[in-house]
C-alpha cells in the first residue's frame, strides 16, 4: 500500500518549480499570517485567530503539496562528460 502512495505522489520537480513552490509558500504563509491577525485583532478573539490561521495552512497545503505535472515543465539540462586525455 505505501509503494502505491509514493508510486502516484512522488514526481521530480525541477530546481526553478522547487524555488517558485518555496516562494509561493512563504508569500500564502505571510498572507494568512497578517490575515489571521487582523481578523483575531477586530474580534478580540484568539480562537478565530488560531482557526483563520490553520484555514490558510491548509490552502497553502492543498496548493503547494499536490505534484502538479508543472513542476516539471523546466528540465534541468546537465552536461555531458568529456573524456580528457592526459599525456606523460
Amino acid at each position: 500500500m505505501n509503494n502505491f502512495i509514493t508510486e502516484k505522489f512522488t514526481l521530480p520537480i525541477d530546481y526553478e518549480s522547487q524555488r517558485d513552490t518555496y516562494k509561493r509558500q512563504i508569500l500564502l504563509v505571510l498572507v494568512g499570517c497578517l490575515t489571521s491577525c487582523i481578523v483575531g485583532f477586530i474580534t478580540q478573539s484568539i480562537l478565530q485567530l488560531l482557526i483563520c490561521y490553520l484555514c490558510f495552512i491548509f490552502v497553502t497545503c492543498v496548493l503547494i503539496l499536490p505534484p502538479y505535472q508543472s513542476y516539471c515543465r523546466r528540465k534541468l539540462q546537465w552536461v555531458e562528460p568529456v573524456e580528457i586525455k592526459i599525456s606523460n
